[in-house]
């Protein structure tokens, strides 16, 4: 499916009926909604699951323009108002997931949740004693005190300013799956 943007059109597939949920792929060279093929078919069970190729990547349209996080937080945010229309469940992996953070802090009325799957910012091995999923969001200091140590002071930034609630999951997608309670 497309979804025209002014900045060129994004591949997006869609399945499953359900609440929305997103899946926004990390933003390296090769990667694309594809990232969560697997992941997708299991949340489809229970969600209505779009899993979107970010401008620039996949099958998207590649404009030569200048890409940034704002680009892209603005495109998830378009995605979620025309596409979807509802708030939504967005999961999102590496610097897909500074995108999601950066569209929750501009357009907080588009998130149910947010569940960031190895986001930047994090250590690359699990710390030992430490849960492989922090919860974020407005339920208390206690658990901002246990992302603090662990997130970059962007991360931490832009986290302190959503009301969005946030899962930071060092762990892959089938710990992300658990969380949701899909078998």
């Amino acid at each position: 499916m497309i979804f025209q943007t002014r900045f060129g059109n994004l591949h997006y597939e869609a399945a499953g009926e359900g609440p929305p949920l997103i899946l926004v792929h990390d933003a390296v060279p090769g990667e694309s909604g594809e990232a969560f093929k697997r992941c997708a078919k299991r949340l489809a069970r229970e969600y209505q699951v779009f899993s979107v190729d970010l401008l620039g990547f996949g099958q998207s349209d590649k404009p030569g323009i200048e890409y940034s996080a704002y680009l892209f937080a603005s495109l998830i945010n378009s995605f979620i108002k025309e596409v979807i229309g509802n708030k939504a469940v967005v999961i999102a992996r590496g610097r897909g997931a500074m995108f999601a953070v950066m569209a929750a802090a501009l357009t907080p009325a588009n998130f149910k949740k947010l569940y960031l799957i190895k986001p930047n910012g994090m250590p690359a091995k699990p710390v030992s004693g430490i849960s492989r999923a922090f919860f974020f969001g407005a339920d208390g200091p206690l658990r901002y005190s246990l992302a603090k140590g662990f997130l970059n002071a962007d991360y931490m930034r832009a986290l302190a300013k959503i009301k969005t609630p946030a899962h930071i999951i060092t762990g892959g997608c089938k710990l992300c799956q658990k969380l949701l309670n899909v078998r």
